[in-house]
């Protein structure tokens, strides 16, 4: 890598920009000025924002679920509710709490990981702003399934998991192939990118943390939910 000192300045629009195609340049200018707040809040918020929207386009009616004419009486009557709760305030709330909530949790993971694993000392405002600028990659995606949705398809799915039926993906095997996204692949080289950016070391090695830290999370969430639980006030919508 070379010098900091080599590197332009730039301004938060063109990073934006250039984390599609250039991540590298953006964590180099991320490590040379230190970052700001909104070089972390900005990107997580876009993020959220698209996911957001995909989920306004996914308004609809209860009675649009496949499996509408199955419900019981009681079963339609959680639906409507849900719905209701939906259009209230999940369909923007839901993105919002939990992309902030993967910023802070994945930041304060990345810097004990770039301590024990990289052995490089790093701040907590440079692993928001690598997972910040990461969760771009998700954009696209979000684009993606909204048009899906809009072109009438169904149970879509960048991976693996595309060549399974519905109802093969409700098992641990499943669930596992549902979390290998190639959205989130390509989040997890991003970040990986940052991650050897700002330790500087050799990218390999970034990226091969990252890729082994989502693939962590992949089977412990697919463990998680896998587990036998209760019913869940969303769960009659997931016929959508």
């Amino acid at each position: 890598m070379s010098s900091d000192e080599s590197i332009p300045a730039s301004t938060l629009a063109s990073r934006l920009v250039d984390i599609y195609r250039a991540p590298e340049r953006v964590y180099r200018a991320m490590r040379a000025n230190g970052g700001e707040w909104y070089d972390w809040l900005v990107p997580t918020l876009l993020a959220a924002a698209f996911w957001a929207l995909h989920n306004s386009s996914i308004l609809a009616d209860p009675t649009d679920l496949t499996n509408w004419e199955t419900l019981s009486e009681a079963e339609r009557q959680m639906a409507r509710d849900a719905m209701a709760m939906w259009r209230s305030h999940v369909w923007f709330s839901l993105p919002l709490v939990n992309s902030l909530a993967s910023l802070a949790a994945g930041a304060l993971a990345l810097v004990a990981c770039c301590r024990w694993f990289l052995r490089r000392e790093v701040t907590l405002r440079q692993m928001l702003a690598v997972k910040g600028y990461a969760s771009m990659m998700m954009i696209p995606r979000w684009l993606l399934l909204s048009l899906c949705q809009r072109l009438g398809a169904t149970n879509v799915a960048f991976g693996p998991a595309s060549l399974l039926a519905p109802d093969e993906r409700n098992d641990i095997t499943g669930q596992i192939l549902v979390g290998l996204d190639l959205f989130d692949f390509w989040q997890a080289i991003v970040l990986g990118v940052g991650l050897a950016v700002m330790t500087e070391r050799d990218p390999r090695w970034g990226i091969l943390l990252s890729i082994g830290l989502w693939l962590l999370w992949v089977i412990l969430g697919s463990l998680t939910s896998a587990l036998p639980t209760g019913p869940s006030p969303m769960s009659p919508l997931r016929g959508l």
